[in-house]
């Protein structure tokens, strides 16, 4: 009797604290879409400053964006390789199929393949389907282009009663730029984005060129999306029989040591002068590596990133090819 009233003891124990794990108060799902309990805590999750497995467990039983078209970790040929990356991970991880999410007292709808994101007041009449919709000629919804640095503080501002949402919609230029978080203006979005090719060797399964590629798909890019912005360099290893250069028969990806050289330094719009400075010298033996030196709910105002990419085979000398440098700037 004892040792079932202690089994079920430590069970329901368990139980509880999965529950706790899985919901806590400031991450809930309602109405089929995670909710950020406020402003402050959205930023919190975007900064990655707090613990992001605390947004896996709440979505648990939600369908978002990144559970919508997952790549198979067996089989990534070419079509898996070319992924959709319009949505940065964090985003994806966030999003219902409807590309929205709450924050606090606002439902927001994050509307990259239009440019824009909409945001409405959760006790406005129907307001996800406003959302949904795009029903942007509703007159309490805040429309942001997607080359917005501030929405954040909109959002905090009108919260407050410091700006109305008519306000912000029909404001002249100068007006916005009175507004007091703006006195540092944002940079602009960049991305370089090349194959490496590190090795060239014949292979008779290559019947229309005979020749076997192993190249990187390296990119580094400044990703605005109105509520979240990220620095990443990334490299994906990968293969293919090459009919000629950037062009495959086939292509998967590949196995092996991936190596990230990076200096970045930049400067964000809430901060306007004090610049932070951070580099990276490592490897990783994947599919893929990526290091995000800088994301978060402020836009930069400057940047600079500059990496060079290394790749071998695990099997091989234990030297690196690498690429030449490659940079994305704004302000510097």
């Amino acid at each position: 009797y004892f040792y079932k009233m202690k089994t079920l003891f430590f069970s329901l124990c368990t139980l509880l604290l999965f529950s706790a794990k899985a919901q806590t108060p400031d991450l809930t799902v309602e109405n089929g879409m995670l909710k950020f309990s406020t402003l402050v805590v959205y930023e919190q999750y975007a900064d990655n400053t707090l613990d992001r497995n605390n947004i896996t467990n709440a979505t648990s039983s939600l369908m978002t964006l990144a559970k919508q078209s997952p790549v198979s970790p067996v089989d990534e040929g070419a079509d898996a390789i070319e992924e959709d990356t319009l949505y940065p991970e964090f985003l994806k991880t966030i999003l219902n199929t409807d590309k929205i999410f709450g924050i606090g007292n606002f439902f927001v709808k994050i509307d990259l393949e239009n440019h824009r994101a909409l945001v409405i007041a959760a006790n406005a009449s129907n307001a996800y389907n406003t959302l949904v919709t795009n029903n942007t000629a509703d007159a309490g919804v805040l429309l942001f282009n997607d080359d917005e640095d501030d929405a954040i503080d909109v959002l905090d501002a009108v919260s407050k009663g410091d700006l109305t949402v008519n306000q912000f919609n029909t404001a002249t230029e100068a007006q916005r730029l009175s507004w007091p978080w703006n006195s540092c203006s944002g940079a602009g979005r960049h991305t370089a984005k090349v194959d490496d090719y590190w090795s060239i060797v014949p292979n008779e399964s290559c019947t229309q060129s005979g020749q076997y590629a192993y190249f990187g798909d390296d990119k580094l890019v400044y990703q605005k999306a109105v509520f979240y912005f990220s620095l990443e360099t990334k490299a994906k290893s990968r293969k293919g029989c090459t009919l000629r250069p950037g062009i495959f028969a086939h292509s998967a990806v590949h196995y092996a040591d991936i190596q990230i050289q990076s200096q970045v330094k930049y400067v964000k719009v809430s901060h306007c002068r004090r610049e932070e400075n951070y580099s990276l010298n490592n490897y990783q033996h994947h599919r893929e590596y990526s290091w995000r030196p800088y994301e978060g709910s402020k836009a930069l105002s400057k940047y600079e990133m500059i990496t060079t990419f290394g790749f071998r085979h695990n099997s091989s000398t234990p030297t690196f090819w690498l690429s030449p440098q490659y940079r994305i700037a704004s302000g510097y």
